[in-house]
This record gives structure tokens, sequence and C-alpha cells, in this order.
């Protein structure tokens, strides 16, 4: 990644994060609890998560990392998409299906918005879904499978 696009990802990162505390600050007083649901954006209390990052390809979503190094998904308004059990969130596949591309234990697998697992993370390599089906490898082995994860 060059350095110009590390500046801008840090830049973005700490406005995002500037703004995040500003919206906390203004209810910190009311709120007892650890999401803000009704400060749309802003929504974590960040003391409580490592990092936290935009979703490549999505402004509605955002992966954060908690405590324990695992990333989990929110929306927009600070609502927990997916659990926090992922090494990493990686972006939005683009092709046939919009989805979340998650990575746990060196394997690729996908998320739907609303948090559902449907491909588990077990594939060594991913391809988004072109034509109804998308390529994955897995013990070495190449082959395609559909959306139901199914080898075909």
């Amino acid at each position: 990644m060059s350095k110009l696009k590390n500046i801008e990802k840090d830049k973005e990162r700490i406005i995002f994060e500037s703004e995040i505390m500003r919206a906390i600050q203004r209810k910190s007083q009311e709120l007892k609890t650890e999401l803000l649901s009704d400060v749309p954006k802003k929504a974590l209390f960040l003391s409580n998560y490592e990092e936290t990052k935009r979703i490549s390809g999505s402004d509605r979503f955002y992966a954060i990392k908690n405590k324990n190094h695992k990333w989990g998904v929110i929306d927009s308004f600070g609502k927990i998409i997916t659990d926090f059990k992922y090494d990493d969130i990686t972006g939005i596949s683009d092709g046939d299906y919009e989805l979340i591309m998650v990575y746990k234990d060196n394997k690729h697998g996908f998320v739907t918005f609303d948090g559902c697992e449907i491909i588990p993370p077990e594939y060594e390599c991913v391809s988004a879904f072109f034509g109804g089906k998308a390529e994955v490898t897995k013990n070495g082995e190449r082959f395609c499978i559909n959306i139901k994860n199914e080898r075909i």
C-alpha cells in the first residue's frame, strides 16, 4: 500500500474516531450502556475496542476489533451484526451478491448484511460470486460453489 493511501486511511480513521468521541461526550452523561443507538454512525465507546475500520465498499457497515483481537461487524447505528469471532473482515464482495468477506483460522468465508454466515470460513481462497457461483480452493483443490455452499 502506498504511503499516500496509508495517510488517507489514517486520516479517515482519525476523523471517524473524533466524531465518535464527540458524540459519546455529548451523550455520556445520560447513557450508561455500551451502545449509543440514537447516535447514527458514531455508536461505540471506543475504549472497549482495539480498532475500528469502515468495511471496504460500504458506508453502512464497520468492522470493529475487541480486546480479544477478534473482529465483528456493526451497522452505522451501532447494531452488532456478527459475533466477534473473525481474525479479519476484508470488505464487500462484488459480483452477483453483496456479501461481507470474513477470515478466520487462515480460511475465507462470507456473511450476509444481517449477520448470517452463509459460507463458513473453510476455504483457502475464494472469489466473488458471478453467474451464481464462486471459485474456491479447499485442501489445495479448486472448484465452484453456489450461494448455498454446495459444490457444483
